[in-house]
């Protein structure tokens, strides 16, 4: 598991390392888990239904441990890095956003809903939400502005890719990686997390 967020230059050759987001440490379980804090976030409208992370050392994609989300009933949720400040970001650069997910054999989507996202969550230099929305990237594709239309049927049981290559709009200059279970129930498992910076269009 690589839940270490950092940013990258793609190079010809492969990734090489140019930033690393500032540490912060939480209790420690593991020592993969001492680079980000990553938190559990649960709007009103899925209050009481439920809503976990723990952290499971069984069946990871890489390393020793995987997130695990799970919900009693059908619920909108999710986590995010918790990071001393946004990452730093400037209109027209492209990044890579990356995850590992795989369905629990009770996870369910409610019908014409994503199921799960990876969701850019951009700001202006005033932390204010930038006009035009969010960037979503989930299994049935990318889109900025409604996630709701990024319907898949199911997530796999097997570990599968989630991976979007998005352009940072005008007015951006902050971004914050959020993963949401979006209108689900059940337990998915989440690993090796990563927002890549690939080059300006």
């Amino acid at each position: 598991m690589k839940f270490a967020l950092w940013i990258c230059l793609v190079l010809m050759i492969g990734c090489s390392k140019a930033h690393v987001v500032t540490p912060v440490v939480q209790t420690q379980r593991d020592s993969e888990l001492a680079a980000v804090k990553w938190n559990l976030f649960v709007p009103q409208e899925s209050e009481g239904a439920g809503c976990r992370l723990t952290f499971d050392k069984i069946g990871s994609h890489s390393g020793k441990e995987a997130m695990r989300l799970t919900s009693l009933r059908m619920a909108r949720f999710g986590i995010y890095a918790d990071q001393p400040t946004p990452i730093q970001v400037k209109v027209g650069q492209r990044y890579r956003l990356t995850a590992w997910v795989r369905a629990g054999n009770n996870f369910a989507i409610e019908a014409g809903t994503p199921g799960l996202v990876l969701r850019a969550t951009l700001f202006d230099r005033q932390r204010k939400d930038v006009p035009g929305g969010h960037i979503f990237v989930g299994l049935g594709g990318m889109r900025r502005g409604d996630a709701t239309l990024l319907s898949t049927e199911t997530v796999p049981t097997d570990w599968t890719k989630i991976e979007g290559v998005i352009e940072i709009p005008t007015g951006t200059t902050q971004m914050i990686l959020f993963v949401f279970c979006w209108k689900s129930s059940g337990t998915i498992w989440v690993d090796d997390i990563s927002v890549t910076e690939v080059g300006a269009s």
